[in-house]
C-alpha cells in the first residue's frame, strides 16, 4: 500500500472523527456530507474507473450548498440553478463549470466570515473552526485552479495538497464546535468611546451616514467647513476609525441601534 492511498484513507477516517464530533450542532449534516462524498468517489472510481475531476468538484460543491447551514434557500435555489447550467454547457464550456464551483466555494467563505464577524460582534467569541473551514475551502479552489489551468501541477502536488488538507481537518476536528473568548482592542476601545461622543459628533456621523458633505454639514449645523473638518478627525479619532464605511457600521450598530431601543 503506497503513502496515496494511506492518506486517503487516513483523510477519510478523519473525515467521519469529524463529523462526530459536530453531530449534535447545525453543521452536522455538512460534516456527515463531507464525511460520506469522499468515501462514495472512491469506491465509484475503483468499480466503474470514474475519474473526471471536473464532475467530482460539481458533485461536491453541489452537496456543500445544500447541506450547507448558513445559507438561505434562496441562496440554495439560484447555485442550483447556476450548477445545472454548468453541468449543461460543460462539454462545449467547461470554464463554466469552473466558474460555478469556484462561486459555490466562495459564497461559502464569505456566509463563513461574515458568521464569524458577527459572532465576534455580538458575543465577543469565535468558533476557530470556522476559520479552519474556511481554509478548507480556499484549497479546493486552489485544487479546481490547478486542475483545469495547470493539470501537471495538479498531479504534482496532489499528494501534497492532500497532506494539508488532512492537517486542516485535523484542525477542524480538535477545535470542535466550542466558542472562545477574544479580546479584540478596536472594539473594547470603540465602546468606551461611546460616551465620549458629544451631540454634536453624533450629529455629525448621523449626517456623514446618510451621504452629506462636509459643505452640507455645515450648512445644516450651521457651522463653517473647518470645524466639520475637525469634528471628523475628533471622531475618527475617538473611535480608531480611518475609512467612511466604518463609521456607518459604528453609527448602525451602536448609535441607531440605541436610538431604535430607547424609543
Amino acid at each position: 500500500m503506497n503513502f496515496r492511498i494511506l492518506l486517503i484513507c487516513a483523510l477519510l477516517i478523519l473525515n467521519f472523527v469529524t463529523y462526530l464530533r459536530f453531530r449534535k450542532t447545525k453543521f452536522n449534516y455538512f460534516f456527515f456530507v463531507v464525511s460520506l462524498i469522499d468515501s462514495l468517489h472512491i469506491i465509484v472510481n475503483s468499480i466503474f474507473h470514474f475519474n473526471n475531476a471536473v464532475i467530482y468538484f460539481s458533485y461536491v460543491s453541489f452537496c456543500y450548498f445544500i447541506v450547507f447551514p448558513l445559507f438561505e434557500n434562496k441562496i440554495k435555489a439560484l447555485l442550483l440553478l447556476s450548477t445545472a447550467v454548468s453541468l449543461i454547457y460543460y462539454i462545449d464550456h467547461p470554464v463554466l463549470t469552473m466558474m460555478n464551483v469556484i462561486i459555490i466555494q466562495s459564497a461559502m467563505i464569505i456566509f463563513l466570515f461574515t458568521s464569524i464577524r458577527l459572532t465576534i460582534h455580538d458575543k465577543e467569541k469565535i468558533e476557530p473552526f470556522k476559520v479552519f473551514l474556511i481554509a478548507s475551502l480556499l484549497l479546493n479552489i486552489i485544487r479546481i485552479y490547478f486542475y483545469f489551468n495547470e493539470l501537471s501541477m495538479f498531479m504534482l502536488y496532489f499528494d501534497k495538497i492532500t497532506v494539508v488538507d488532512f492537517l486542516i481537518t485535523a484542525l477542524i476536528t480538535v477545535a470542535g464546535p466550542a466558542y472562545y473568548k477574544v479580546n479584540l482592542p478596536t472594539i473594547n476601545k470603540a465602546r468606551a468611546s461611546k460616551q465620549d461622543l458629544n451631540q454634536i459628533e453624533i450629529q455629525v456621523i448621523e449626517l456623514i451616514t446618510k451621504g452629506f458633505t462636509s459643505h452640507e454639514i455645515a450648512d445644516k449645523l450651521f457651522v463653517s467647513k473647518k470645524t466639520v473638518d475637525f469634528y471628523r478627525a475628533s471622531i475618527k479619532t475617538k473611535l480608531n476609525v480611518s475609512k467612511k464605511s466604518e463609521l456607518v457600521t459604528y453609527y448602525n450598530t451602536n448609535i441607531y441601534q440605541s436610538y431604535e431601543a430607547e424609543n
